[in-house]
């Protein structure tokens, strides 16, 4: 079983779709810019780390489906350093 369909299971096993889901990931805020190419006209909560090297980010968004959620995910690794939570 690949990691794709793995994932796709293990979200449909945990939520009903559709639902609202969190994601929450870290990023260096010089790169924070980023966020709105490739999440563009998301609402993301911000939260800066004392040293205000990196940016703790919130995300709540309502989905259909397992799919999306992983698609939203793959966005957010093209930015280089992520830290997916």
């Amino acid at each position: 079983m690949n990691d794709k369909k793995k994932y796709l299971d293990l979200l449909n096993e945990t939520h009903e779709f559709p639902t609202t889901y969190l994601f929450k990931f870290i990023i260096k805020s010089e790169q924070i810019t980023l966020l709105d190419v490739h999440l563009p006209g998301e609402f993301i909560s911000q939260n800066l780390s004392k040293t205000a090297k990196y940016v703790s980010c919130t995300m709540r968004k309502k989905v259909d489906s397992a799919d999306e959620i992983l698609e939203v995910y793959e966005k957010i690794q093209r930015i280089e350093g992520v830290i997916s939570l």
